[in-house]
């Protein structure tokens, strides 16, 4: 999920503050790491909810304290990745992309507002997110949570992602494959929709992203 940094900055100037969505972590002072238990918790809490992202390298109070050298944020990022594969569960699939804020980056982990997997336990503990805390939820609030799987994440649209970032030759290639011959121009669309890989809007979905994109780990950095 591309984030355009001078939306962020402007975020940061308004006052970037922990919210239902919204979830700030410095990792500087743990050496540019994150608590696996404290992150699974806020990551399966927004899954549970709303979705929302976590902003790494941002502490409380919004000073942006970032997440350390190239090395650093390569380790954090496949310390995350782990998390979310090995102590959530059902494991858990989210995007990520790296923001330069003045000189330090911050690191942005979307989680999905929506899932058919939801909701997703630490140790069987189910969290929600309530304001900006993370709580267990109460029984009421995980029959919600259930009754709330009406959505196929792989028809979930990519936020930050573009019509563009698919790559039409190697849709037309699946194309020929699948219908034995190429699309017209004027087909293009009404395929990709058919095929749930777009949105009415024209923005691509997971499930476009992985098929058809160019560069899908750019987007969907768990994807295997």
């Amino acid at each position: 999920m591309p984030i355009d940094p001078s939306h962020l900055k402007e975020r940061i100037r308004l006052g970037l503050r922990e919210d239902t969505l919204t979830e700030l972590k410095g990792v500087a002072k743990a050496d540019y790491k994150v608590d696996g238990r404290d992150f699974a918790k806020e990551v399966s809490a927004l899954a549970n909810t709303e979705g929302g992202q976590i902003f790494l390298g941002i502490e409380d109070d919004g000073t942006i304290s970032g997440i350390g050298t190239r090395d650093q944020a390569d380790a954090l990022i496949r310390q995350i990745s782990q998390i979310c594969q090995d102590t959530i569960r059902p494991a858990i699939v989210t995007t990520r992309c790296q923001v330069k804020v003045d000189e330090e980056y911050v690191l942005v982990v979307d989680v999905p507002s929506y899932s058919p997997n939801r909701p997703y336990s630490i140790n069987g503990i189910f969290y929600i997110r309530d304001g900006s805390q993370s709580r267990p939820a109460t029984g009421s609030e995980l029959i919600r949570s259930l009754e709330s799987v009406n959505f196929h994440f792989d028809e979930q649209p990519v936020r930050g992602s573009r019509l563009d970032d698919l790559d039409m030759h190697v849709f037309q290639s699946f194309c020929k494959t699948a219908y034995g011959r190429p699309c017209k121009q004027d087909e293009i669309h009404p395929y990709l929709k058919a095929l749930k890989s777009i949105t009415d809007d024209n923005i691509p979905t997971v499930t476009g992203i992985l098929f058809f994109s160019r560069d899908p780990l750019r987007f969907l950095q768990d994807a295997r």
